[in-house]
């Protein structure tokens, strides 16, 4: 017999009177999440978290014995803030994300905030007491004053999320005045040893911030944060090499409904599937791009060592050319601490194997990209053209 994942109701709406009665409207706050959310695992979905803990828990293992896995880390963060901010409708062109020669670009500043506000996140989760209280440091890193009064902080507004995207009805999420009892529910729930797995209490710790929507904007950002810092506060990834919105992002329309749904007639199980599909996405996606990516490297690293010529400092600039895929004289030098000229040198010596190619027209002030580099772990957002 078929088991369910259930509330009688999903949540609780509250009836908020305005000062007129023309704008008065109900907003709608979910049960809080405990045991008392009964969970009954049938066949399919007994069959996804099998087969999402098995991919995670070969990635969890690989990342210990990855070569430089700093570039790995950078690669999946940026692309996870890249693919996570495009969900949320901000836009910016992947060479231009990964381009360390214009890291000052005005119109990546956003991408670089996520990665900035992820990385804290990380550094902080283990150790910090109030999740609440760390969500609203990463809010406020994250979003700056001059678009959000409230930055930093819960909203003390009510917000109407319209249906721009979808069909769906208009949803007027949780109240300002249960917002903090809401987020409490939510850190016990978070921080409690319970019997939960892991990849479900991802799922539905995701689905409850998203409801409750805490700020007045970039809580789609900040709730698919949190998923990372549960999965490093399990001890189940320690390392961020997998990109969580890639799924989200291909089937973003079903994203929001299954939510919506689950709002609507408690179709928790559903949702629990959907979002464990996404996990399993990525895990596998990143166990096939890094093995990919390691076959590429010993090629690469072979060449080297066969070119029969000396360049100082080469194999630190290997490194660096994965963790700054696409980058110029100036900035490679920076990087390494060696002269302009033999920045200059490397990268020509390596332009002449193939490991890297001139990314644009310019004589001067020239981009090189890692493009193998590239192929193996951006090949499904950027199609790479060198020179």
């Amino acid at each position: 017999m078929g088991s369910r994942l259930f509330y009688r109701k999903s949540g609780e709406y509250h009836f908020i009177q305005t000062d007129r009665a023309s704008t008065s409207y109900s907003t709608f706050t979910p049960n809080p999440l405990s045991e008392k959310l009964e969970v009954e695992v049938d066949a399919e979905l007994a069959n996804l978290m099998s087969n999402a803990n098995r991919l995670l828990g070969q990635l969890e293992g690989m990342s210990a014995f990855l070569p430089n896995v700093e570039a790995i880390e950078s690669v999946f963060m940026h692309k996870e803030a890249l693919l996570s901010c495009q969900i949320d409708g901000r836009t910016a062109l992947p060479y231009s994300v990964f381009d360390a020669s214009k890291k000052d670009k005005i119109e990546t500043r956003f991408i670089r905030d996520y990665v900035s506000v992820m990385n804290y996140g990380l550094n902080k989760m283990n150790t910090s007491q109030y999740i609440s209280k760390l969500l609203c440091e990463m809010h406020k890193r994250l979003i700056h004053q001059n678009t959000d009064k409230y930055s930093g902080h819960f909203r003390k507004e009510q917000v109407f999320l319209g249906k721009a995207l979808t069909n769906m009805e208009q949803y007027l999420p949780t109240a300002p005045i249960h917002i903090h009892a809401a987020m409490r529910d939510l850190e016990n729930f978070i921080q409690s040893k319970d019997n939960f797995d892991a990849v479900i209490k991802m799922a539905l710790a995701h689905y409850q911030f998203e409801t409750i929507h805490p700020f007045m904007t970039g809580n789609g950002r900040i709730g698919r944060i949190l998923s990372y810092l549960i999965l490093s506060n399990m001890k189940i990834i320690t390392r961020p090499i997998l990109c969580l919105s890639q799924y989200l992002q291909l089937s973003k329309l079903e994203y929001i409904d299954r939510m919506e749904r689950l709002r609507q007639i408690c179709e928790y199980e559903q949702w629990v599937k959907f979002f464990i599909k996404s996990i399993t996405y990525a895990a596998a996606d990143s166990l096939e791009r890094i093995k990919k990516w390691l076959a590429v490297r010993e090629l690469n690293l072979k060449k080297i060592k066969d070119c029969g010529k000396t360049v100082k400092a080469i194999e630190k600039t290997f490194d660096i050319l994965e963790l700054y895929p696409i980058i110029d004289v100036n900035t490679l030098a920076e990087k390494t601490t060696i002269s302009y000229n033999t920045a200059a040198a490397t990268l020509k010596l390596f332009s002449e194997m193939g490991i890297v190619h001139q990314s644009n027209s310019l004589e001067r002030n020239r981009d090189y990209a890692n493009s193998d580099f590239i192929q193996c772990f951006l090949s499904d957002i950027y199609q790479y053209q060198y020179e």
